[in-house]
């Protein structure tokens, strides 16, 4: 009972550990690049498999969810950040585009979308716009 809270945490277990317990689960840890609770997770499920306390369809579910390295969220995370920005640029682009041909106070507003679109070689839609600079679409 968290006395602090003043309510059971039914599904919280505090394990203490021997030294010999917590330099295995320390290097489980760093062998597999694991967040603390994934680890003893990892372990834990192990532990109750062998024991044919749970089945093999949780065994699985568990091992595949706490055997994911804390590198592969960053990783995915990353790509995902890249994706957004990458995203936001094609749609400034598209905008530019599309407002090509109209008149604009900025005198300089063209080569800011051509500098634009050059910084992006491999859009589509950066491929698009300096075509229609070079006059190759109308």
């Amino acid at each position: 009972m968290d006395l602090r809270e003043g309510r059971f945490k039914e599904h919280g277990v505090v394990l203490y550990l021997s030294k010999d317990l917590y330099w295995g689960w320390q290097t489980l840890q760093v062998d597999k690049h694991l967040g603390r609770s994934y680890a003893g997770l990892l372990a834990f499920t192990e532990g109750l498999y062998q024991l044919n306390y749970i089945s093999k369809e949780v065994y699985e579910q568990n091992m595949k969810k706490y055997s994911q390295s804390l590198e592969e969220p960053a990783q995915a995370a990353a790509q995902n950040q890249k994706k957004k920005a990458t995203e936001a640029v094609e749609r400034q682009l598209n905008g530019m585009l599309e407002e090509w041909e109209l008149p604009h106070a900025n005198p300089k507003w063209h080569q800011i979308a051509i500098t634009e679109a050059q910084k992006y070689p491999e859009l589509e839609v950066s491929k698009l716009l300096l075509a229609k600079v070079k006059g190759e679409v109308t």
